[in-house]
């Protein structure tokens, strides 16, 4: 996979075909590669209690070193807390990482 999950050839490409994918942990859908897992980041925006921005990070660094290229955010997790977060942790990796996001249209 290269920059967002794309297929391409660059450093961190995955070998062409499906199965080779499968095996990799990758789904791979319409031109895009993406892993089986997301990281789901509502705790991210103290949803939940208590919320810490390092350990967020750490989650996110451990995610992306697991193989995990799918991060699960949404502006009202923490009134955008979580999205400032994620920008933090990804840095220069954001390229690498397909972000999934959600909004409510409700005024």
């Amino acid at each position: 996979m290269n920059r967002a999950g794309r297929l391409g050839d660059g450093p961190a490409a995955v070998p062409s075909g499906t199965r080779a994918a499968e095996r990799q942990g990758l789904m791979v859908a319409r031109g895009w590669r993406i892993s089986r897992l997301t990281l789901g980041t509502l705790q991210f925006g103290g949803q939940r209690g208590r919320q810490d921005d390092q350990a967020s990070i750490r989650t996110v660094h451990a995610a992306l070193d697991a193989g995990i290229n799918v991060i699960d955010t949404a502006d009202s997790y923490g009134s955008g807390h979580s999205e400032e977060v994620i920008g933090k942790a990804l840095g220069k990796r954001r390229p690498d990482v397909v972000l999934a996001t959600k909004f409510d249209l409700k005024p």
